[in-house]
């Protein structure tokens, strides 16, 4: 073999050598690249995992915060209903920001049930009372100071030091240039208003003085103590003009007549005495309380005397004949101080029950209970005008409030049978009832006063709504007729007739040119409101309807009904799109059938609403559970599952959503309004009040009030402060909104 030919079979050698490489490098390399594909793909799995690992960690933070919510609303709540105020408002603010909702404003609204709160004080407030002109406030407290604060503003304008322990009474002279306080340290002092400079110190009591005040004219002081005794000194001079003696427990208060001519006296010893402010000698004894009397005080006229005891009661009396005209029975507890307003109308009292409570002083009627304080409340009075009350109390803080309504639950009181809805207008500003008298009316949301009563049904009114922009009302009624009025002036604009059977739900479309009703005769009809003229009827359901309504772009009608479902169609051809189909029949007890109320197995939908976006719907039915559904699936999302049986039947009588979707309220026949978490299906907070159960319940356009009403003639307002603002914005807002109302009142 030649070597050419060795060569050649080299050469065939290297390049087979050559290929083995190279498929050996390219098996490499394509090794290589699986293998980073492999890692890519592990890396990108391990990411997913991590990433859904995360979202289920970010979930599970969200959902143990909204649980850490909801126990703290629960905390809150229980604390506020207990009076501890203070430490429910603190729960709240430490609560998060995005979570807070109406739940949230009504337990801080009943926390703030007053005007103002002021809280410079370090101690126990023992003294409350402001200027001759309405001005100025003064308070005396355990922390050795008196403060006198500008009672518009709620600013301190002075804090008044050079007493050594408690101050317990801080009042003004009749011309309001100064200022008179007493101490447990058994001295009194008078102050100058402007300065704070101290003017006169009165020492003689052996005892720690209990009040102290001037006399009409301002020249005299009266003091009082625990020694047994009251004293009378000059105003000018700081000595001692008479001594009281007769009482055989401490005096705890000691005040003037308006001619300056008696002197009144209250003590432990359980009696009231009235003495010759000249002789010293005793008048009159009252002794009608079966405990120590901790205030007393004459009428502006003179003409009455209040009392105050620890036998839970205060006393209004004859101040001539020493007859007990009025005895004032509603506190749980000690009532320590009591007034009258400056015209001797109303009468203010306070008590170690957290309370004060204001009385019609000619009926001894109790007119309003003052909720806020979270410990007992030492002094009461009345401003000048008897607008305002001012309270102290050992929980360190001096209220303010409105003496006319003290933010009570607003009722709505005028109708002469039961109500069966109510809601407010868009605006906010009205509120719109239907009742079983055959009329509905047009309130003033915030005064509670009926501006329009709508006649003209010949049977009760079954549902009534506003048009969306409140200028119309339709009503629907037993008499089987629909009817568009006039907001302004309650004129009847057009009957809706072509039922055949009771009207149970009524309402515009969106854009107001169309309405909805639902009938017990099976049907909804559409109608054209300009012309009255029936557009369309849809044979919804097996049995009555109790509501139906537009979804909120108006291209769907929801309807529900004694069959027990709740169904979508479409608006403008009647087709049947869905079927919400899931609640049960309800317990035996009472039912309706054609109109009356008889026993037999309670059934059906009672309610049926759309979410503000359209995306839910959410039923009430006499199973006793409301249900949130989709919309689009018709899937059951949540059940509400919360509210008990009534004495005569078991069901949710209305469900509604608010205006940001968040929440939904149901009102049952346990009488009892609750409000949930669409997300959760939470309970968050319930709202009794109602006598009766409850036919309807909505919030506000603006979210912050609700308005309900029962199987009764009245329907009631609760409101809710504004849940998005901070402390600091809440606070300065609560101080000027306080200024203006102050401003207002003083020009009516």
């Amino acid at each position: 073999m030649s070597g050419l030919t060795f060569w050649a079979i080299d050469q065939q050698r290297e390049a087979a050598r050559q290929r083995e490489i190279a498929i050996k490098s390219q098996k490499t390399t394509e090794d290589a690249r699986a293998s980073e594909v492999e890692q890519r793909k592990k890396a990108e799995k391990e990411k997913e995992i991590a990433v859904r690992a995360q979202a289920i960690a970010v979930e599970e933070q969200a959902k143990a915060e909204k649980e850490n919510y909801y126990a703290t609303i629960a905390l809150a709540q229980v604390k506020a209903r207990d009076g501890q105020y203070q430490k429910a408002e603190k729960l709240l603010w430490s609560t998060p920001p995005e979570l807070r909702n109406w739940e949230w404003g009504r337990i801080m609204h009943l926390c703030h049930l007053d005007l103002l709160t002021l809280k410079e004080h370090e101690a126990n407030i023992d003294s409350a009372s402001c200027s001759p002109d309405g001005r100025l406030l003064t308070t005396a407290s355990w922390d050795t100071t008196a403060k006198i604060w500008d009672a518009v503003t709620g600013d301190v304008l002075h804090t008044i030091k050079g007493h050594s322990f408690y101050v317990v009474s801080s009042k003004f002279s009749p011309d309001g240039r100064k200022l008179l306080t007493a101490s447990y340290d058994r001295t009194a002092k008078i102050w100058d208003i402007e300065t704070g400079k101290e003017l006169i110190t009165f020492k003689g009591h052996d005892g720690h003085i209990k009040s102290a005040s001037f006399s009409p004219n301002g020249k005299l002081v009266v003091t009082c103590s625990t020694n047994k005794t009251a004293n009378i000194w000059d105003a000018i001079s700081g000595e001692k003009v008479l001594t009281f003696k007769g009482h055989d427990g401490h005096v705890e208060s000691a005040s003037f007549s308006q001619d300056g001519r008696q002197v009144i006296t209250a003590s432990l010893d359980k009696t009231v005495k009235i003495w010759n402010a000249k002789t010293g000698t005793v008048v009159t004894t009252l002794d009608d309380h079966t405990s120590g009397v901790y205030a007393a005080s004459f009428s502006p006229n003179g003409k009455k005397i209040l009392t105050a005891s620890s036998d839970k009661t205060a006393k209004i009396w004859n101040a001539q004949s020493g007859i007990v005209m009025f005895t004032l029975k509603g506190h749980t507890a000690r009532v320590n101080s009591a007034s009258f307003s400056a015209d001797g109308k109303l009468v203010a009292t306070a008590s170690l029950d957290k309370t004060a409570k204001v009385w019609n002083a000619r009926s001894g009627k109790q007119l309003l209970t003052l909720y806020g304080h979270s410990s007992a409340v030492d002094s009461v009075s009345f401003s000048p005008d008897g607008k305002r009350v001012a309270t102290g109390s050992w929980d360190n803080t001096v209220k303010i409030w409105d003496a006319k309504s003290g933010k009570k639950l607003r009722i709505l009181k005028g109708h002469t049978s039961s109500l069966s809805t109510a809601s407010f207008s868009p605006d906010n500003k009205m509120v719109l009832t239907g009742s079983f008298d055959k009329t509905a009316k047009i309130w003033n949301a915030e005064t509670g006063k009926a501006l329009v009563t709508l006649k003209g049904h010949k049977s009760g009114v079954e549902s009534a709504s506003f048009s969306p922009d409140g200028k119309k009302v339709i009503t629907g009624s037993w008499d089987k007729t629909a009817k568009i009025w006039d907001t302004a002036n309650g004129k009847e604009l057009n009957t809706l007739k072509g039922h055949s059977s009771f009207v149970n739900s009524s309402t515009f479309s969106p854009d107001g040119i169309k309405a909805v009703t639902g009938s017990s005769d099976r049907t909804a009809k559409v109608w054209n409101l300009a012309s009255g003229k029936e557009l369309l009827t849809i044979k919804a359901h097996v049995n009555y309807l109790n509501s139906s309504s537009f979804s909120p772009d108006g291209l769907t009608i929801l309807t529900s009904s004694g069959d027990n479902t709740a169904k979508i169609w479409n608006a403008e051809t009647g087709r049947l799109k869905r079927i919400l189909k899931g609640h049960k029949f309800g317990p035996l007890g009472y039912t309706y059938k054609n109109g009356q109320m008889v026993i037999g197995r309670s059934s059906g939908l009672q309610s049926a609403s759309f979410s503000p976006n359209g995306r839910k719907v959410v039923t009430s039915s006499w199973d006793n559970t409301a249900k949130i559904w989709d919309t689009y699936t018709g899937t059951e999302l949540i059940s509400l599952e919360g509210h008990t049986s009534g004495p005569n039947s078991a069901s949710v009588g209305c469900a509604n959503f608010s205006p940001d979707g968040l929440r939904v309220i149901t009102g049952g026949s346990d009488s009892t309004v609750k409000i949930w978490d669409v997300d959760t299906g939470k309970e968050l907070i319930s709202l009794g009040g109602h006598r009766r159960y409850l036919t309807s319940a909505a919030f506000s356009p603006d979210g912050l009030k609700i308005i309900t009403c029962s199987n009764h003639t009245e329907a009631k307002i609760f409101e809710a402060i504004e849940w998005s603002m901070a402390k600091e914005q809440f606070l300065a807002k609560k101080k000027k909104d306080y200024a203006e109302w102050v401003i207002n009142y003083s020009k009516n």
